[in-house]
């Protein structure tokens, strides 16, 4: 039986592209590590010499050890299949999580959060994937300086099938209209860090057959439109 050269090129090729997709992973992630661990050891070594510092600077590394416990479950999500676990989920509660997680950051900076979702809708959803999908998104507002953030629902009939859009408004900086096309692209980030945010909630919209839509206003905020299957 003759083999399909052109088959063995397409292999060759995905593989290749799956090798550069994880290789630019991997190295976004040391970057997030290290900037994290190398701190943590100055910290202890600066604790012998100022103890009245102690509390302040072990604050310090249990936020960075949680933070690196994050990125290692991020990490994780690049190695899932499609076949996940899924169940019946009401939006509501992901999102109310999703605030919660984020309550360090929102407490510090006085943002108010505006729920319009329906308590009604429930989706086929991994709870875990989508919690982490909307608090990704939530964080990113909270970076652009957003002073008030709105996440409303709606569902949509299409000719296919029933859809729930999930709409996130904010009030921040919002993002250069030569930026937009680029804030999937593995490692792309304004803010020195990986670059991976946009990546994995990427990631997990693919695994659910959503889409996502980014409009946004420099000066005037950001909308982002998460559309999710209702099976």
């Amino acid at each position: 039986m003759k083999k399909d050269p052109m088959n063995n090129s397409r292999i060759k090729k995905k593989l290749h592209s799956d090798y550069e997709f994880l290789e630019g992973i991997s190295r976004g992630l040391s970057h997030d590590v290290l900037s994290l661990i190398t701190p943590i050891d100055t910290y202890f070594s600066y604790i012998k010499n100022y103890p009245d510092k102690a509390k302040e600077l072990e604050e310090i590394s249990a936020n960075n050890i949680k933070l690196l416990s994050q990125i290692i479950s991020d990490a994780r999500i690049f190695t899932i299949s499609n076949k996940l676990i899924k169940s019946p989920s009401h939006l509501k509660d992901i999102a109310d999580y999703a605030i919660r997680s984020l309550a360090s950051l929102t407490t510090k900076r006085k943002i108010k959060f505006k729920m319009e979702v329906d308590s009604e809708i429930t989706l086929l959803v991994n709870f875990i994937l989508i919690q982490r999908l909307l608090t990704n998104v939530l964080k990113n507002c909270i970076e652009s300086n957003a002073t008030e953030i709105i996440i409303c629902s709606e569902i949509i009939f299409t000719k296919k099938n029933k859809v729930c859009n999930i709409k996130i408004i904010d009030n921040g900086d919002g993002i250069e209209k030569s930026n937009l096309s680029k804030i999937f692209q593995q490692g792309y980030s304004t803010k020195k860090s990986s670059g991976l945010g946009f990546t994995i909630v990427k990631k997990i919209i693919d695994l659910h057959n959503g889409t996502i839509d980014v409009s946004s206003k420099v000066k005037e905020g950001t909308k982002i439109i998460i559309s999710l299957p209702i099976n």
